[in-house]
C-alpha cells in the first residue's frame, strides 16, 4: 500500500533514548517468542517420538488374546446339537530376535537431536548477534542524529548572518545561495539520521520477536517529535551589526 497524504506525518514520532541493554533477559524473551526456536521445538518433539517407537521396537510384545464363540439361530435337528458358548483367554508374547533396523532407527534419531541441539545453538547465537548489531545501529543513530542537529544550527545561524550582512552590502547573492543550499542539505542529512534510527527501531522490534504490527501502531501514537528539523528550524538569535 502506499501512504495516503492524510497518513503522512508532518513530523517523526518522538525520539526516546534507550535504557541499556540487558542482553541476558532480552536473549531469553527473543527466544520464547521467535518462531524459529518453535519449529525447532516441534522438530526435536518428532525425532523424539520416532527414538521412543524405535526403542519400544527392542523390547517383546505381550498381548492378551480373547476369543468367544457361541452357536445361534434355530436348531437344525432333532437332538439340538448346537455347541455350547465358549471363552478363550490366552496371553501371546512374540520376542524380536533381528532388532538391526530399531537399534538403527535409534542411532538415526540421536544424531538427528545432536544436530537439532546444534542448530538451536546456532540460532541462538545468530539472535544474539542480531540483537547486539540492532543496539549499535541505534546508538549510532542517536549519535548521528545530534552531530546533525549541531550541524543543522550551525548552518542556519550562519545563514541568518550572511542574510543579515547580505541586507547591508557585505555580502554576495552568489554565496548567500550557497548557505541556502547547504542548509536544505544539513536538513536533508537530519531527516535521513532520523529515518535510520526508526529502521534501526524496528530491527530491534524484529529482533525481539515483536510484533510488527502492534510496534507499528504503538509507534504511530507517539506524539510528534519536538527536535529541529524541516518546518522546526532552530531560531537563531538575531546578529548584531559589529
Amino acid at each position: 500500500m502506499l501512504a495516503t497524504d492524510e497518513w503522512r506525518p508532518r513530523r517523526f514520532p518522538i525520539i526516546e533514548p534507550l535504557p541499556v541493554l540487558d542482553f541476558g533477559a532480552d536473549l531469553a524473551a527473543s527466544v520464547a517468542r521467535r518462531p524459529e526456536f518453535a519449529l525447532l521445538n516441534i522438530d526435536r518433539q518428532s525425532v523424539q517420538f520416532d527414538r521412543r517407537l524405535a526403542s519400544n521396537q527392542l523390547l517383546p510384545d505381550l498381548d492378551l488374546v480373547s476369543e468367544a464363540s457361541q452357536d445361534a439361530g434355530i436348531r437344525a435337528s432333532s437332538s439340538n446339537d448346537k455347541g455350547q458358548f465358549e471363552l478363550i483367554v490366552g496371553l501371546q508374547s512374540e520376542f524380536p530376535i533381528q532388532r538391526r533396523k530399531a537399534r538403527g532407527k535409534i542411532i538415526e534419531t540421536s544424531a538427528k537431536l545432536a544436530q537439532l541441539q546444534q542448530k538451536v545453538r546456532f540460532q541462538r547465537d545468530k539472535v544474539g548477534i542480531e540483537l547486539q548489531t540492532a543496539h549499535n545501529a541505534l546508538r549510532i543513530a542517536e549519535q548521528l542524529i545530534e552531530q546533525a542537529e549541531i550541524a543543522l544550527a550551525a548552518a542556519v545561524d550562519t545563514l541568518t548572518r550572511y542574510r543579515y550582512a547580505f541586507t547591508r552590502g557585505y555580502a554576495d547573492l552568489i554565496y548567500l545561495n550557497l548557505l541556502e543550499t547547504k542548509v536544505n542539505e544539513t536538513e536533508i542529512k537530519l531527516v535521513d539520521a532520523q529515518r535510520d534510527w526508526f529502521i534501526a527501531l524496528s530491527q530491534m522490534q524484529a529482533a525481539l520477536g515483536l510484533d510488527p504490527l502492534e510496534q507499528a501502531i504503538k509507534v504511530s501514537q507517539l506524539p510528534p517529535s519536538d527536535r529541529p528539523g524541516p518546518g522546526n528550524l532552530p531560531d537563531p538569535p538575531k546578529p548584531q551589526l559589529e
